[in-house]
């Protein structure tokens, strides 16, 4: 009875130590498979951001020849420069233009006379003056019956703080010897005065006889 008993004792403990390693093992069995099988998903997203990557550089690549056919296309085609164009008569600047004229009058200033037609006609009158003299001399326009008929300094110069409102039409810069000047004056019919009103103290050269009446006709 008593060698029975230890024998199913001894049976039993041997049946729950091979269930017990029996268990052990299957549970290492699972565990190495799990460690051994690679991450799918890194995998994947490794060729994800490869893939974008390429795609990335392809884009830019495209990008950059498109900007550079732009480029080309875009350059201008080189103009050929106009013709150069002879220097016009300097401008005088003090005797402002009035646009593109219609008839010229050629005016010649030297000492102590002014030079010039007598008569121009009415509109826009181109006005070329030269100082032909060694000092330097100056153009005045005044609408005026004459001369005479202006009122004066004690020197003979024009005084023209005195003159009629609107009269004094303009004047030149003092021009120097061998210098010249063009510009454009708009006058209506009428008659008028030239003059260089240029003066030191006692001396004048209105009065030394640098002055001339003309006539603007119809």
């Amino acid at each position: 009875m008593t060698r029975s008993l230890r024998f199913s004792f001894l049976t039993f403990a041997l049946v729950v130590g091979a269930s017990a390693c029996g268990s052990s093992s299957t549970t290492t069995a699972a565990t190495s498979a799990t460690t051994a099988a690679p991450a799918p998903t890194t995998t994947a997203a490794a060729a994800t951001t490869a893939a974008a990557a390429t795609t990335a550089a392809a884009a830019t690549t495209a990008a950059a020849a498109t900007t550079a056919a732009a480029a080309t296309t875009a350059a201008p085609a080189t103009t050929a420069a106009p013709a150069a164009v002879g220097p016009a008569a300097p401008a005088c600047t003090s005797l402002i233009s009035a646009g593109t004229a219609t008839s010229s009058l050629d005016v010649s200033l030297s000492e102590w006379k002014i030079t010039t037609a007598p008569t121009v006609k009415t509109g826009l009158i181109g006005f070329n003056i030269k100082n032909a003299g060694a000092n330097n001399h100056e153009l005045v326009v005044i609408k005026a019956d004459s001369f005479d008929a202006l009122p004066k300094l004690a020197n003979g110069a024009v005084d023209e703080s005195k003159l009629e409102a609107g009269a004094l039409i303009g004047r030149t810069e003092k021009l120097g010897g061998g210098k010249g000047c063009a510009t454009t004056l708009n006058l209506a019919p009428g008659k008028y005065v030239m003059v260089c009103n240029i003066q030191f103290g006692a001396i004048s050269h209105a009065a030394k006889g640098q002055k001339v009446d003309f006539e603007v006709t119809a």
